[in-house]
């Protein structure tokens, strides 16, 4: 309803914050209407791109890690964006968490034990921004919770005021939550780092200049932040609609013909494969059935997580982020002559810090321990105390740093594609209940 403001002559707007009965109704016959008919991912990724600009593939990470929630045989996705500041790694959580119903995001400071009070939902998102690294009880939390996905969480403790005998307090972190963090060099210890995939954010001058442009609209506008409509009300109950009925279990019937290249990492074939498991989960209503009631993977599941493994594979195979995969592609091109510190400022484009906490990790606030870094993570390439010079194969470099490779040709393959389908010699015909 739009009136007519005496004092000014401007239009004041009055706004209704509550759905009347109809609209809810209308909403959730919508977003059942989308859940059987439509496309529920690319439903949800249009509002998605509504509200963020860019970055479309680890948009539909997010969302395929709130898939996995929906499923019973998942060990579940958590997911790790890093990239430098300002770029939209907090944005893009953010514009995803808002379209989540409110009792299933949190966003916040929180403290190692919090979440065992705050009556979490099963299938609650948590969004811990803006963090490097996590102190040990944190950590653990973390490392603990992701490995009892399924199960959830349980933690006791002593409650000395209580009277008698029993003082033994039970609290639990509810099964299916699900952990996004944002960090500038992700130096995290290299257990947490397994436990999620990674995403690096979009930087480049070209999303520069897009994010500029939509700023500017904004500003002419006047928009800010995120606004809610009806169609982000949908997304809502879209979400609402699947959590509400119980976690479904997958089938992949061409999972055995998937010719995986890097079986050494055994964390990553799993994820890959809930990847699939979340896309055919938020498109259950669309799937076709066992006669036991499982829901069947499709190849457009297949087709959707190749193509976002694609975007982050790289990451995943070597648990580089953005600036060490800029440094190791730098060692690479130099071959086996190695490179020296400075060519590696000028070839990356980066400060002499960067380059060094690129090589060396970064050092922990609380001890001389250093996360992340090539050095602890490329087997071959490491650093001599002693002659405070690079080491390649034996051989000493004088006095300038140099680095490079032992195993040179091994640890370029770890940069090569991982996952291909098999051809198959017969239609695989699912069964489907009647």
């Amino acid at each position: 309803m739009i009136e007519k403001n005496n004092n000014e002559g401007f239009p004041s707007i009055k706004i209704n914050n509550g759905q009347s009965t109809e609209q809810t109704s209308s909403t959730g016959e919508k977003a059942l209407d989308v859940l059987e008919k439509g496309n529920p991912v690319e439903y949800v990724m249009d509002q998605f791109s509504k509200i963020h600009v860019g970055d479309k593939e680890l948009g539909e990470l997010l969302l395929l890690s709130i898939g996995c929630q929906l499923c019973s045989n998942t060990d579940g996705l958590h997911v790790n964006f890093s990239g430098r500041s300002g770029k939209g790694k907090t944005d893009a959580c953010k514009a995803m968490g808002f379209l989540l119903p409110e009792e299933y995001f949190i966003l916040g400071s929180i403290s190692n034990k919090a979440l065992f009070h705050m009556n979490l939902k099963s299938g609650t998102v948590v969004l811990i921004d803006d963090v490097d690294s996590f102190k040990e009880d944190m950590e653990q939390l973390v490392k603990s919770s992701t490995s009892f996905y399924q199960s959830g969480y349980k933690h006791c403790y002593t409650d000395l005021k209580i009277k008698g005998d029993s003082k033994i307090r039970e609290v639990m972190i509810p099964p299916r939550n699900t952990f996004w963090l944002t960090s500038v060099h992700s130096s995290f210890d290299t257990q947490i780092l397994n436990r999620f995939v990674k995403g690096d954010i979009d930087d480049s001058f070209d999303q520069d200049r897009v994010v500029l442009k939509s700023v500017l609209k904004n500003a002419v506008t006047g928009e800010y932040g995120f606004n809610g409509n009806s169609d982000v009300e949908v997304c809502r109950e879209i979400f609402r609609q699947l959590k509400q009925k119980p976690p479904c279990l997958v089938v992949i019937p061409f999972a055995e013909h998937l010719d995986w290249k890097n079986p050494e990492n055994r964390r990553n074939p799993k994820m890959f494969l809930d990847l699939i498991r979340a896309s055919a989960s938020l498109n259950q209503y669309q799937r076709n059935r066992t006669v036991d009631g499982y829901i069947i993977a499709n190849l457009d599941d297949l087709f959707r997580a190749t193509r976002l493994w694609d975007k982050i594979e790289r990451a995943q195979s070597t648990s580089l982020n953005g600036e060490e995969q800029r440094v190791f592609d730098a060692i690479v091109q130099a071959g086996k002559v190695g490179v020296s510190n400075s060519d590696l400022e000028i070839l990356c484009h980066m400060n002499k810090g960067s380059v060094s906490r690129a090589i060396h990790g970064k050092k922990q606030s609380n001890s001389d321990e250093r996360k992340g870094g090539l050095k602890n993570k490329v087997v071959g390439l490491f650093y001599d105390d002693n002659a405070k010079v690079w080491i390649y194969d034996g051989k000493t470099y004088g006095q300038v740093t140099f680095v490079g490779l032992i195993n040179y040709s091994e640890e370029k393959a770890q940069v090569d594609g991982c996952t291909r389908l098999h051809t198959v010699a017969a239609p695989m015909q699912p069964i489907s209940t009647t």
